[in-house]
């Protein structure tokens, strides 16, 4: 009995010479693009299991890492993004040394060109401000390096114990890219045979 089109089998579809219509065509894309993708995902998932930390007192070198989480006296907070973790880090370093933090407003904690933090005129000419507290604000267009080396001076201004503040974090692996890439050739694998 002869295959209709909606019963072919991989070796017929996989088989260029064949035409099908275009919406068998779009869903055997899109089965590939599923199966590829849950692949990559299973094999993130199995790599996620190599989470790093360190305190302050030594800083790795932080360039292609995400950060999971944070630890600061014991109380532990999840975080996705190492700005995220800036700010969650700054607000909680607030509740107990907001005096000292301000004596930093209008003033960079690095020497370099730009403030750290401003105020409620000053955060006008900061790049990425993010709200604080009380008239505070601290710069967040900072790369993750940028972040431990401000942070680990902060600590340091307010008299912390740079081991009480310990990071959470992973290395972005070569998984994770090629699932970006996978998903925009999956958006315009649909694209492309939709206007087919």
């Amino acid at each position: 009995m002869p295959n209709s089109s909606n019963d072919l089998s991989q070796e017929q579809l996989n088989n260029d010479s064949i035409e099908l219509p275009n919406a068998i065509k779009i869903a055997h894309n899109i089965d590939l693009d599923l199966e590829k993708t849950s692949r990559l995902l299973t094999e993130e998932k199995n790599n996620s299991s190599n989470i790093k930390s360190f305190s302050f007192d030594q800083i790795p070198d932080l360039t292609f890492t995400k950060v999971k989480s944070y630890k600061l006296f014991e109380y532990e907070e999840k975080v996705t993004q190492w700005n995220t973790f800036y700010v969650s880090v700054v607000r909680d370093l607030c509740k107990e040394h907001l005096s000292i933090i301000k004596q930093l407003v209008n003033k960079s904690i690095t020497n370099a060109n730009r403030i750290d933090f401003g105020n409620d005129k000053s955060y006008l000419n900061m790049s990425a401000p993010k709200y604080i507290k009380q008239d505070l604000y601290v710069e967040t267009k900072l790369d993750a390096n940028t972040i431990a080396k401000k942070l680990q001076l902060l600590l340091d201004f307010c008299g912390i114990k740079r081991s009480e503040l310990v990071v959470y974090y992973f290395s972005e692996n070569e998984n994770e890219k090629l699932l970006n890439i996978n998903d925009k050739k999956m958006k315009n694998s649909w694209i492309i045979k939709l206007i087919i």
